[in-house]
């Protein structure tokens, strides 16, 4: 069509997935939950991780401005490589949730303030970064004529997946049961 999408006609949702087109609604909402952790619950552990690491509240500040700053400057150019056919969708996701995972330890196990921004901001924040772009331009692919009320489902994901997280880590994440 006119916005260079490209319809296969007579196949249906479940010819190509095997199951509802539903499911591409999902799986980005849980695996935007799952990067929710990183940004929103973030705040709630940073105490602790100060504590734990010997980190200034500038430090603290800075891990998170980086992720920030990676989370949101790999959107454009995942998007480029995704419609170019450099970076599959898959491809992205799994790569984004190691990088993830490698974020996570870093921010654990490293008490370097510039190890920790390297791990958790850059590694962790590009990873997380993939995964949303994925998942948002996934779900605007699957349903370009409602794309709105499903895009800002999956969206709402990134914040909802927090919360259980948030509770924890204000009420019983401290020192005494920190461990690296």
């Amino acid at each position: 069509d006119s916005r260079g999408r490209v319809y296969r006609i007579g196949e249906t949702d479940r010819d190509i997935l095997g199951h509802s087109r539903k499911f591409m609604v999902y799986l980005p909402w849980a695996a935007m939950m799952a990067i929710s952790v990183f940004e929103y619950a973030y705040g709630s552990a940073e105490d602790t991780l100060s504590h734990a690491h010997g980190w200034t509240q500038s430090n603290t500040f800075w891990i998170l401005s980086v992720w920030v700053f990676f989370q949101a400057g790999i959107a454009f150019p995942a998007g480029w490589m995704r419609e170019r056919g450099i970076l599959t969708a898959r491809r992205a996701m799994y790569l984004g949730s190691v990088m993830c995972a490698i974020g996570f330890l870093a921010l654990s196990h490293l008490s370097n303030v510039l190890l920790a921004i390297l791990g958790f901001g850059v590694i962790g924040g590009v990873g997380s970064g993939l995964v949303y772009a994925t998942c948002i331009n996934m779900v605007g692919k699957w349903f370009p004529e409602r794309r709105g009320a499903k895009t800002g489902f999956v969206n709402g994901g990134f914040a909802y997946g927090s919360l259980p997280f948030i509770f924890i880590f204000n009420y019983a994440f401290d020192t005494a049961n920190y461990h690296r």
